[in-house]
């Protein structure tokens, strides 16, 4: 149900570092909303994050995984660098309670989502002389 268990609201990827677009090379900050469901004991939910550098064709990477510290909306956050790869890449969360790490767990208040997205060159500067 959404807002009652275990959820994943949006998927944002950020340039970082001084950058303005995507681009092989730079770095990126990958946003995960969430809802984390608690109880008296706290929140057992995990997101594990990984990226495929071939949107079309994935073959996901893990990234790493971070726990939602608290029940309610929050934003789970890592850093990753855009890996050389086709001009489309692809960030998946999978959100789950309990459990180990998976690129899709499957299990009743689990959540998987995948965000595809344009990824530019790497941009060079020219030094004339």
């Amino acid at each position: 149900d959404f807002l009652k268990d275990e959820s994943i609201q949006s998927i944002t990827v950020s340039a970082i570092g001084g950058k303005d677009r995507l681009e092989m090379g730079g770095k990126v900050e990958i946003e995960a909303t969430v809802f984390a469901y608690a109880d008296d004991e706290g929140t057992e939910d995990t997101a594990d994050f990984y990226w495929a550098k071939n949107a079309k064709k994935p073959s996901w990477k893990y990234i790493d995984s971070v726990k939602a510290e608290e029940g309610g909306i929050q934003k789970l956050t890592v850093q990753h660098r855009i890996p050389d790869g086709e001009d489309f890449q692809a960030v998946r969360v999978n959100y789950r309670y309990k459990g180990s790490r998976s690129e899709c767990s499957g299990g009743k208040y689990d959540d998987v989502d995948d965000l595809g997205f344009a990824v530019a060159e790497e941009e060079t500067s020219a030094v004339i002389a």
